[in-house]
């Protein structure tokens, strides 16, 4: 079974949007040795400048790497030509997005720099692992149709991949596997992963 972090038990703020929520409780089904982190922020310094940012998911399995998941809810209209995206809910209302291609893709680097910056990233095997970047629309039956330059089909998900979300994940993470970084990288493994829930999932108390 997957590990979820963190495991919310059913029970959902109100600030979490329903489509993230629909695409964590398929997470929660997930067979095998997946880690599945849930709305994952960071700080960091480049050249001396504080960056801060966020990302919907962070999928890892010490086989296969990481994954970097955007999720969209709503009906969506995407504009290439333009870099335009709009989430449209249930009452017709059109709300702009981000392009959630370009925003996994910057996530997918912020979170790698993030592991790379910690003291005992001298400990994964190589210093290198997979890694790679989707999108996904769980109130869109026809995810694929949004496909672009920056999205091929194999890294975008849709309301059809909720019932075998395992599946979807084995085509991304394949996709990216055929990457050429990702092919010269080593496994993630069980360090890699405890290294990444010590960043992301760690517990502390103060006294």
């Amino acid at each position: 079974m997957a590990k979820l972090y963190p495991d919310y038990k059913g029970v959902y703020g109100a600030d979490i949007p329903s489509a993230e929520i629909k695409f964590y409780e398929a997470c929660a089904n997930l067979n095998g040795d997946y880690h599945v982190f849930h709305s994952v922020g960071w700080i960091s310094r480049t050249d001396g400048s504080a960056l801060d940012g966020e990302v919907d998911f962070l999928i890892c399995h010490p086989e296969c790497g990481f994954l970097v998941v955007e999720v969209k809810g709503g009906r969506i209209n995407a504009d290439y030509a333009l870099g335009e995206w709009l989430s449209i809910d249930r009452n017709g209302r059109k709300h702009k997005i981000k392009d959630p291609f370009r925003q996994s893709m910057k996530g997918k680097f912020n979170i790698l720099s993030k592991i790379k910056g910690h003291r005992d990233w001298k400990l994964i095997r190589g210093n290198k692992f997979p890694t790679g970047h989707t999108a996904f629309f769980p109130d869109v039956d026809d995810g694929r149709a949004l496909k672009g330059p920056n999205a091929p089909s194999e890294i975008i998900g849709d309301r059809s991949d909720l019932d075998n979300l395992e599946a979807w994940l084995e085509k991304a993470f394949g996709y990216w596997s055929k990457n050429e970084v990702n092919s010269q990288a080593n496994a993630l493994g069980n360090v890699g992963i405890q290294l990444i829930q010590k960043i992301f999932a760690r517990i502390v108390q103060t006294r």
